[in-house]
């Protein structure tokens, strides 16, 4: 199963229902990943595209794994 690739406009509206002024939106397979980000303003949408970038090195380098028999329980290590 591919998961369909996530867009700005479908975390806006999230981050309204939210009353966020950020949303990181990270959806997962067994074989595949999706992820995306947004922020209000442009600084606030550039700080949530950097936690995101430190999050993705963090699965990337095996740090954060997201599967562990079926949960995310691992947390950011540093």
């Amino acid at each position: 199963m591919m998961i369909p690739p996530i867009a700005q406009v479908h975390l806006k509206p999230m981050a309204g229902v939210l009353q966020a002024r950020g949303v990181i939106l990270l959806a997962f397979d067994q074989e595949c990943s999706a992820c995306a980000s947004y922020g209000v303003t442009k600084a606030e949408c550039k700080q949530m595209a950097r936690l995101l970038d430190e999050i993705a090195d963090q699965i990337d380098a095996g740090k954060l794994v997201p599967w562990d028999d079926g949960f995310l329980l691992h947390e950011i290590k540093r």
